[in-house]
């Protein structure tokens, strides 16, 4: 079986569905032969004495990667690389001969391939979010315009243009994979002609490489507290970091010995901003920027808790790391969180905007030992029985081979 994998975010993985079509490429049975189609990401690159240091993930020789644009940004290159697999994969389909193709979106990176009907495989496509939830998440948040980041700026500005080509996408025939039982049913009250053609498999992760181990990186000189919060995702509205940031102060005067770890791109300036304003010292937070994955583990290694004050998710790959490195974790109940997360049994679950509790949470978890190791021990129980790409992989493939089984049907 051949596939073309769209990637609108790969290596360098900076968000979640990045994380997500990485994983999932490196996991897929050797079997397949994957296409992957992706943009070359620079923004996020170490240079050192010239050559460029690629995050770590091995790929085996069922793997190709096809780079057919650049990305120099978070939004705007989503145009260039829907102009880029426009005018590729129809060429590498005929000469690879290729069965699937596999899209994910809110990217809609085949829209334009779609809508004048240029694919003439089946075509799978993720949902792991709309425009339209991320407009919602990001009103919610109530956080003035100037302080939002670039994409959620114009994802408000251009909504209209953005929801229409949405609606016109999603019409398009094809099977539809998300990963929550919350967003199947919030799709199928959205968009009723998705109805029955909407499958719910589980994001998944990699539980040998996200675990706790003692042959972490030696972070002590940079990190010296009795406790570390560490936030893991990109600098939103959405993602409730300005929440996270007002209760800064209340929780270091509970827990003084707190370092409050920031991981993610996104406007890191405006956050500092805030924090100064607060009187938080620098001593007690630090920003470690876009991180690839071999580094990112162990600093999850040494937090004490993960947290993620979010207004709207899916299945945030975040909070499956964290837990299978057993790492406590505090997030809001929305999307599918409430579907991974048990309270104050596996994790620990607040409501979005609920400063009060999240300071009181905080606090909670950095006092109480006995608690952490509860929940560290269940979470890390969680992602083995049902967050595994060994539980999920065989799902996928199954999707696969029921969607050539129906094209030889329908021929």
């Amino acid at each position: 079986m051949k596939v073309i994998m769209l990637a609108p975010e790969f290596l360098h993985v900076w968000g979640g569905v990045g994380s997500y079509i990485t994983e999932l490429i490196a996991n897929l049975p050797s079997s397949i032969e994957v296409h992957v189609i992706a943009p070359y990401r620079i923004s996020l690159t170490e240079e050192k004495n010239g050559k460029i240091k690629m995050d770590y993930i091995s790929f085996g020789s069922n793997v190709h990667i096809h780079y057919v644009s650049t990305a120099k940004d978070t939004f705007f290159y989503n145009v260039h690389l829907q102009h880029a697999v426009y005018r590729y994969v129809p060429r590498l389909i005929k000469q690879e001969r290729i069965d699937i193709l596999h899209s994910h979106t809110a990217h809609m990176p085949d829209i334009l391939l779609r809508l004048v009907n240029r694919i003439k495989v089946p075509v799978i496509t993720t949902i792991h979010t709309t425009i339209k939830s991320q407009r919602i998440a990001t009103k919610n948040s109530k956080v003035s315009f100037s302080k939002m980041s670039l994409p959620e700026k114009m994802t408000l500005l251009l909504y209209p243009i953005l929801r229409l080509t949405e609606e016109l996408y999603l019409r398009r025939e094809g099977v539809y994979i998300t990963p929550s039982n919350y967003m199947k049913k919030w799709l199928e009250h959205e968009y009723p002609y998705l109805s029955g053609r909407i499958k719910v498999i589980y994001n998944a992760i990699d539980t040998e490489f996200w675990k706790k181990s003692n042959k972490c990186l030696d972070l002590s000189s940079e990190i010296n507290f009795e406790n570390a919060v560490i936030y893991v995702g990109r600098l939103l509205a959405s993602k409730g970091i300005y929440d996270l940031v007002k209760v800064i102060p209340q929780v270091l005067k509970e827990a003084k010995d707190t370092i409050f770890i920031f991981r993610g791109t996104g406007e890191k300036d405006k956050v500092k901003l805030m924090l100064r304003k607060l009187g938080v010292s620098e001593r007690n937070y630090m920003f470690i920027g876009y991180l690839p994955r071999y580094k990112l583990v162990k600093y999850y290694n040494i937090s004490t808790v993960l947290v993620l004050p979010s207004y709207g998710e899916n299945m945030p790959m975040t909070i499956l790391e964290a837990m299978s490195c057993s790492l406590p974790v505090i997030a809001t109940n929305v999307g599918g969180i409430p579907e991974v997360i048990q309270h104050m049994i596996n994790g620990i679950l607040t409501s979005p905007g609920n400063l009060n509790d999240l300071c009181r949470f905080l606090i909670m978890i950095l006092q109480d030992k006995i608690l952490r190791a509860k929940l560290a021990c269940n979470a890390r129980k969680t992602i083995e029985d049902k967050f595994s790409w060994k539980k999920i992989i065989p799902q996928i493939v199954q999707i696969y081979e029921d969607s050539l089984k129906r094209e030889k049907y329908d021929l």
